[in-house]
């Protein structure tokens, strides 16, 4: 019963990619799925964005809405609350890597929130994202359902992105995986490039990484946090 379910799940899905953007782009998505069931292997791209970039509709907030960080007592409250997607224990791990929640507020009411740190952060299973001093990285990205469609995350990562160029950064990124497109398709609509791809292959318990050359100019990796890992540059 759990198979015929994820069946007609995957083939519904791929029949909306077919429909929304063809033959191609379905059959990657189908077989980059397949390929990382049988071996586990990510391909991340890194989604930069700045401030001289953002797209025009992403310069002013909808009416009623505003932008802020939140102090370390909100986002704890709001973590107690399961509807918001974020654990105490995430918190308390952001906390501690000193990063900062941005929230977009409806009034008092918290409608999507994004997490930026300037230190190796966590991604993944045991992977840190590394990363230089000259961007702020954006994760933990997320909006409240009543909501969505309204595209709060990227006013906020646009008011972040110009909020961090003025501490003196050159700008934001992200990092997405390759067969998330609407993630990546809603980044490139707000003004982001792809700056890079980031590779990742567990081989006999050990992960391998590869980063290209765009990946190696912003000097980001991903890796254990101790950085005892085999890579290839």
């Amino acid at each position: 019963m759990e198979f015929s379910y994820k069946l007609v799940k995957n083939l519904d899905r791929f029949s909306s990619i077919y429909r929304r953007d063809g033959f191609n782009t379905a059959a990657y998505v189908y077989f980059y799925d397949v390929a990382s069931r049988i071996t586990p292997f990510s391909i991340y791209r890194i989604m930069r964005l700045r401030a001289d970039k953002i797209a025009p509709e992403f310069e002013k907030l909808p009416h009623g809405f505003s932008i802020r960080a939140l102090t370390t007592a909100e986002a704890f409250d709001h973590a107690e609350d399961s509807r918001n997607d974020m654990t105490v224990a995430f918190v308390q791990e952001a906390v501690a890597n000193d990063e900062t929640c941005m929230g977009v507020f409806n009034g008092d009411q918290l409608a999507a929130y994004g997490w930026y740190a300037d230190k190796p952060c966590h991604t993944r299973r045991e992977l840190y994202v590394f990363f230089g001093n000259t961007h702020k990285y954006q994760h933990k990205g997320f909006t409240y359902p009543a909501y969505r469609g309204r595209r709060l995350h990227a006013f906020g990562k646009a008011y972040a992105c110009r909020y961090y160029t003025r501490q003196g950064y050159t700008g934001i990124f992200s990092i997405v995986e390759a067969h998330n497109l609407n993630s990546l398709r809603s980044n490139l609509r707000m003004g982001a490039e792809v700056a890079g791809s980031l590779y990742v292959l567990m081989l006999f318990d050990r992960y391998r990484t590869y980063r290209d050359f765009g990946s190696r100019q912003l000097d980001c990796s991903l890796g254990p946090l101790d950085k005892k890992l085999k890579s290839s540059e």
